[in-house]
């Protein structure tokens, strides 16, 4: 398994990249009310700023909180604030973190108009910590806001929400608690998720961001995080076998290249297409100057007597021509090998980062399988010499 898993920011950067999932979960009315088209902020330095030193909080307190601020269809402004519970110990000034927090917004901005969410996706809390209630002497506060415990949320409604991102990373995280311990368990319930996942119709961008963030919670020992890479690839690659790839393995191929090195594919193999044109290009200008230079040394060896100087004329024309053929000749060497470095470099960021086999690298580089192997077995080799 991998030493240490930062389950924090995975979910931190999970939740502000699929805000509006998060929300639509969390809570549709509410995502049916924001007026979507203006935008949202996230606001969360700013409370970490302005709460430093003023709250004392026993042990160390991580900033797991997001503050966002949207606008509604009605046009007021309305802020959600949420705190992620990510390896969950019972603390019961929990419910007074929340309300403390909650009074800090409406001081800080002068709007009351507030919703809080506690996601908790590891150990469930006491029914007592999902609410702060405080009475003395015949005053009494009560502060409820939304909880989503994942270990409670039933999984057959994540399971029904798999067109959702975030349904399917608190799955994530629900199976993550159920199988803790018990890496076989763990093994089947994540190629469980991914079958979900896969049902869902999920946009390619978000599923390639989505599968990411399973690989790094549901962590697996390596020997069963092998197996699941190959159960992965016979749920992706499934016609692998007659060559068949559909269009829609083959985006989702490409999605996988552009999330690990932020360009697509295609853009590459355009630029290679381009320089190729150059070449094309300067090489036919570098046989019409030379045919040219011919046509004159036979012109000046039938007036050699009357035109002499004319012919040394023509031989500064024709050293100058050698000169550019010489470079053409050059650079066209050298675009081959920037060009063949550059594939086998796409190649084995295909193989190492993308974990892509040599069949499946060939349908993307449009290359026989026999050719990225042979690519693939030079590298290893070149490896093993230095």
């Amino acid at each position: 398994m991998q030493a240490t898993i930062d389950y924090d920011a995975l979910f931190k950067e999970f939740i502000s990249e699929f805000f509006q999932d998060f929300v639509a979960f969390a809570n549709p009315a509410l995502h049916k009310a924001i007026d979507w088209s203006r935008g949202y902020e996230f606001l969360e330095q700013e409370m970490i700023n302005a709460l430093k030193g003023k709250f004392r909080q026993k042990g160390s307190r991580r900033e797991t909180d997001k503050l966002v601020k949207v606008f509604l269809k009605s046009g007021d402004m309305h802020f959600i604030f949420i705190h992620l519970e990510i390896q969950h110990k019972p603390n019961p000034d929990f419910p007074s973190r929340m309300m403390i927090y909650r009074a800090f917004i409406q001081l800080k901005y002068g709007k009351d108009d507030i919703s809080a969410y506690a996601v908790f996706t590891g150990n469930p809390p006491p029914k007592s910590h999902l609410r702060y209630y405080k009475e003395t002497f015949g005053t009494s506060l009560e502060y409820r806001f939304i909880s989503l415990v994942a270990a409670n949320i039933g999984e057959a409604r994540l399971r029904k929400a798999n067109q959702n991102v975030f349904a399917m990373a608190i799955l994530a995280a629900k199976y993550v608690h159920q199988s803790k311990g018990n890496p076989t368990l763990r093994l089947k319930l994540k190629s469980k998720l991914l079958r979900c996942m896969k049902r869902g119709k999920i946009p390619l961008e978000k599923f390639v961001q989505l599968l990411i963030f399973v690989r790094d919670l549901v962590d697996l020992p390596m020997p069963l995080e092998e197996e699941y890479l190959k159960f992965q690839h016979a749920l992706f690659f499934s016609n692998e076998d007659a060559m068949t790839v559909t269009e829609g393995t083959k985006q989702m191929a490409i999605g996988f290249y552009e999330r690990a090195f932020g360009i697509q594919p295609q853009v590459v193999i355009d630029q290679l297409q381009s320089e190729m044109k150059e070449l094309v290009k300067k090489n036919a200008k570098t046989e019409k100057q030379i045919a040219k230079v011919e046509q004159e040394k036979a012109r000046i060896e039938q007036e050699k007597a009357r035109i002499e100087l004319e012919r040394a004329v023509a031989e500064q024309e024709r050293v100058r021509a050698e000169q550019e053929k010489v470079r053409a000749e050059q650079e066209k060497v050298r675009a081959e090998q920037e060009r063949s470095i550059q594939l086998a470099n796409t190649i084995q960021n295909l193989h190492q980062k993308a974990k892509m086999d040599a069949a499946q690298i060939a349908v993307i580089v449009e290359m026989n399988e026999e050719e990225v192997a042979a690519i693939l077995a030079g590298i290893v080799d070149d490896e093993a010499k230095e």
